[in-house]
């Protein structure tokens, strides 16, 4: 198993002090939750000051995926890059069917906790940093999942992001992402806030959160994209992409298939 604390290894990134990790009160919902506690969770706190619990059984996965996170573990071929690997379902069941698959994720934390749970290749790192040699152009599917577009952090940022997933993939390389349309829910907390944002001049999905632990004060406040599937076609072939929706759940929530060679077919 490859170790990220070893500096032997060419994917190993240096660990940040876990105080200063803004997504540390997730992994530690997971860890209560491995360790027994079923109740275990953080708080995701709202624009408007809502807190909403995330449980650790969300987070750990092990109960099953989800059929859009289903189509795109089907659909992951070659050297695979599980981008924001969170607690690492997803590597785990990958690496069951014997793919080629390495875990990112910027929290040290959370890369703490996939070695724990049998993650062979788990690194440290921010997709939006300059890749290093021994990782730029070197995958064959970029993995974004459970909303992974999201990272973006705004609409305006997409083409951002695009251009730091590009630089990961080899010639020909795809990337699979879910993403939802918060204007499939129902939920009227989750329409106010998206009519605020409007009202704002914001765009509907660029919603901003903090986490907490329960009962504790949040942390800092940080972008979370929700982009619909429109809207992010458009920004691809703006930047040159081709995007394709793969799946689509009937309830907000779809797969796309994306690559940076428009001219090359699926």
């Amino acid at each position: 198993m490859s170790d990220p604390l070893d500096p032997l290894d060419p994917f190993a990134r240096a660990f940040t002090v876990e105080s200063s990790d803004p997504w540390a009160p997730l992994p530690r919902a997971a860890e209560r939750f491995l360790g027994g506690d079923v109740d275990a969770h953080a708080d995701v706190v709202h624009e408007d000051g809502q807190r909403t619990p995330l449980f650790g059984a969300q987070l750990v996965r092990d109960d099953g995926f989800p059929e859009v996170e289903e189509m795109a573990l089907a659909l992951a071929r070659g050297r695979i890059l599980d981008v924001g690997a969170g607690a690492g379902p997803h590597t785990l069941a990958l690496q069951a069917r014997e793919a080629e698959v390495v875990a990112l994720d910027a929290s040290p934390a959370w890369v703490r906790l996939m070695g724990q749970r049998g993650v062979e290749t788990a690194i440290v790192g921010d997709v939006f940093d300059e890749p290093t040699p021994n990782v730029q152009g070197t995958f064959d599917t970029l993995l974004l999942m459970m909303n992974g577009l999201g990272m973006a952090g705004a609409i305006d940022r997409l083409p951002i992001l695009m251009e730091a997933l590009r630089r990961l993939l080899r010639p020909g390389g795809v990337v699979l992402a879910d993403a939802c349309d918060l204007r499939c829910s129902d939920a009227e907390h989750e329409r106010a806030r998206m009519d605020a944002r409007e009202d704002a001049g914001r765009y509907w999905g660029d919603a901003r959160y903090c986490l907490a632990d329960p009962g504790a004060e949040a942390g800092p406040s940080y972008g979370w994209l929700f982009v619909d599937a429109e809207s992010l076609t458009a920004a691809a072939k703006r930047c040159g992409w081709r995007a394709q929706v793969v799946f689509d759940d009937g309830e907000g929530s779809y797969l796309a298939r994306m690559m940076p060679s428009p001219g090359l077919p699926f």
